[in-house]
């Protein structure tokens, strides 16, 4: 069905995963909420009850106004439907207006193709060293901590990419133009130019070992020591740097604040008489 079920689906997952029973009620409290709400549209269908919304079989969950490219002065334009007398679709055209465009699905979701991870233990001669990693291949998200960077306010700091916007002046850019006098632009307007792939590869875990020989431990009295560090979260590649796929359950890094987990590197010692 059309609408916004994902939120729905994350509560369920972390029901299953946690068996939190909190997390099941909250499920159960916004699909209970369907209906009461002053949004109309045929998109969202949230004015309607579960039970009577169309199915869009074979879609993902979410639409999204498509990105149509760049007019002669670099403004963005987004697709729309042309419809004849009785309102029947008989093409598409682009506008530069963003709330003439229409959603469409795009066949793009914020649930991946397969998720899992890796670990490996080896040990020699006193030696300890253990790995674990974590993956995730498909799946698309709406990187909001980016498109902080491009946005037209003077008092945010704004990334690299600002020198890829068109330039009025040489006719060049691969991006749509930055105006400081516009709140209003492809940036802060939601489409499929700012959906980027939510694969990655991080390394969760690493931690190396060394136990020292017993024969040695025992002149002193001791049965075991062991020296080691460990480092959390030590790295992540994905399609953007400072991007993290793993904040974001419901397609956008800004659903926790966008913080990546904390990287963490510590030592200790254990000892055993």
């Amino acid at each position: 069905m059309p609408g916004h079920q994902i939120a729905e689906m994350a509560l369920a997952k972390l029901y299953l995963v946690t068996g939190q029973q909190k997390y099941l009620d909250q499920a159960k409290f916004f699909l209970d909420q369907r209906g009461h709400t002053s949004r109309t549209d045929e998109y969202s269908q949230a004015h309607k009850p579960v039970t009577e919304q169309d199915e869009a079989v074979g879609h993902a969950v979410r639409a999204a106004y498509m990105y149509a490219g760049m007019d002669e002065k670099g403004n963005a334009m987004w697709y729309m439907d042309e419809t004849n007398e009785k309102g029947e679709v008989t093409g598409r055209t682009t506008t530069t207006t963003y709330a003439d465009a229409t959603r469409y699905f795009i066949g793009k979701s914020a649930l991946p193709d397969f998720n899992g991870g890796l670990s490996t233990t080896f040990s020699y001669k006193g030696i300890d060293l253990s790995i674990a990693t974590a993956f995730q291949i498909g799946g698309y998200a709406y990187d909001y901590s980016y498109l902080s960077g491009m946005s037209s306010s003077f008092y945010v700091g704004h990334n690299k990419d600002m020198w890829k916007t068109f330039n009025p002046e040489t006719g060049q850019g691969s991006l749509p133009i930055w105006n400081a006098d516009n709140a209003s632009n492809s940036f802060t307007q939601q489409s499929d130019l700012n959906l980027i792939k939510a694969s990655y590869f991080s390394i969760r875990n690493i931690t190396l070992g060394y136990t020292l020989p017993k024969n040695l431990m025992r002149k002193l009295g001791v049965e075991k020591l062991r020296i080691y560090a460990t480092a959390d979260n030590l790295g992540l590649w994905s399609k953007r740097q400072g991007f993290d796929p793993r904040v974001a359950m419901a397609g956008s890094d800004d659903e926790y604040g966008g913080y990546s987990p904390m990287r963490v590197i510590s030592g200790g010692i254990n000892l055993t008489f």
